[in-house]
């Protein structure tokens, strides 16, 4: 992010530049673009800050969806100042057309431009790869599927800017072979266009992580905790998407008693002493006693096998942060 934030600022001042200059409708799109962009990241950094705050009493699991509603807006900004503004100039370009002033200058901005939206992006792409391979998925699946909302928003975007840099030189250079400026206009119509598509995607991928994703492992997890002898049942499954990098899981589980007693048993020699208790019972007094006692201890059991499922869920998948067993 703070590297397309960086590489953004100086295109964006080039291609500003550049319009100046030659008057192109497509360089003034891509100046908007690269405006938009800019923008875009950040909002996206600032996304990333406000989610690693610490959970308090008002956000119990944490500040995690910050960066998804602050991926939201930047991809609702990309389309509505980045492609409305881009097509309405390019519309306009068509009703009023206008000359380019200096072909050598708006291909030499652009040629600079490309030169650094091409690093950005490769930037953004050894990142893309990288998360990828820790999430054991290809880049491809990584975009469509992948919990992380600001590498793939990054990499869109600059994708985006590299293609738009072709474009704009396409009808630049269209425009002063032909003299039609609607090569021009129509490049920035263009531009536009793949604006829209890039924000309406991310919208969309980004509504869906606030829509109360399931986590993708989550089948993982209740058959770990149903392969375990202790258990027999796992109930009333609930896991959700916390931030890009945490869950929750919740269920309810159905210990075995028999091995839970079994094991309260077989620890300290727990079965003897049981025994000698049981035969100083003589009164009802006594039996209360003895059945409080045993209750305590069966109940320590409990917990302790609580803890040990969950370690057990929090050592295999740990994106589970939050986790939350019942006891049925």
């Amino acid at each position: 992010v703070f590297a397309a934030i960086v590489g953004n600022s100086g295109v964006a001042g080039i291609k500003f530049a550049g319009w100046i200059c030659t008057g192109s409708a497509s360089l003034l799109s891509e100046s908007i673009h690269s405006i938009a962009d800019l923008g875009n990241q950040v909002l996206l950094a600032v996304g990333l800050q406000q989610s690693l705050r610490v959970a308090d009493e008002q956000r119990p699991y944490g500040y995690g969806f910050e960066v998804y509603v602050w991926a939201m807006i930047s991809g609702v900004s990309t389309f509505i100042l980045g492609a409305g503004a881009s097509v309405y100039h390019g519309v306009s370009c068509l009703l009023a057309p206008h000359e380019i002033d200096s072909l050598p200058t708006a291909l030499g901005v652009l040629l600079a431009a490309g030169v650094l939206e091409g690093y950005t992006l490769s930037v953004a792409w050894h990142e893309m790869q990288v998360e990828a391979r820790k999430a054991e998925m290809t880049p491809l699946q990584y975009l469509s599927r992948g919990t992380d909302p600001l590498n793939p928003a990054v990499l869109l975007e600059d994708s985006v800017a590299v293609v738009g840099v072709g474009i704009a030189a396409a009808g630049v250079g269209l425009t002063h072979v032909t003299g039609n400026p609607v090569y021009d206009a129509a490049g920035s119509i263009a531009v536009g266009g793949l604006m829209g598509a890039v924000a309406i995607f991310i919208i969309n991928r980004n509504r869906t992580f606030l829509g109360q994703s399931v986590p993708r492992r989550t089948r993982d997890v209740v058959r770990t905790l149903e392969a375990d002898e202790m258990v027999l049942t796992v109930q009333d499954v609930k896991s959700v998407l916390v931030g890009p990098q945490s869950a929750r899981f919740k269920a309810e589980i159905h210990f075995n008693p028999q091995l839970l007693s079994d094991k309260y048993l077989a620890a300290h020699n727990n079965l003897r002493e049981v025994h000698k208790t049981c035969r100083a019972v003589e009164t009802e007094e006594d039996a209360k006693r003895l059945f409080e006692r045993s209750a305590v201890f069966l109940l320590a059991t409990l917990s302790i096998e609580v803890d040990r499922l969950e370690h057990i869920v929090r050592t295999a998948y740990p994106e589970f942060k939050y986790i939350d067993l019942e006891v049925l």
